[in-house]
């Protein structure tokens, strides 16, 4: 009887873990590096209208660079670190917590942090 439970209790663990509620969400994190390739190409246009990096992500949204993602939006918050890094952070309505970080690098392609190594 024991051992029927304990193997109940690691099926239910496993289908919990595939299904994304023990860990990262995978396609969380692949919907964000998009939005944020995306965020970056979008700053790149406004740089190249305007002669200047664009302060915020908003501006992009406001001036049509960029339009808008609710579904990821909601659950991220992105900001420039310069001009070649782009930066979010989840927000509470992120599967995976508040505060969690990823890193975009643009000279590199790589992504770091939250569900990104």
């Amino acid at each position: 009887m024991k051992q029927v439970l304990s193997s109940i209790l690691v099926a239910i663990l496993a289908v919990f873990l595939f299904a994304g509620c023990g860990g990262v969400n995978r396609q969380e994190v692949e919907n964000v590096h998009a939005r944020m390739i995306e965020i970056h190409s979008a700053a790149q246009e406004y740089y190249l209208a305007n002669g200047e990096w664009p302060d915020n992500v908003s501006i992009l949204e406001d001036y049509d660079y960029l339009g808008t993602n609710r579904n990821v939006d909601r659950k991220w918050d992105f900001t420039f670190q310069g001009q070649n890094r782009v930066i979010a952070t989840s927000t509470v309505f992120m599967s995976g917590g508040e505060g969690q970080e990823v890193r975009y690098d643009v000279e590199t392609g790589l992504f770091t942090g939250y569900g990104s190594e």
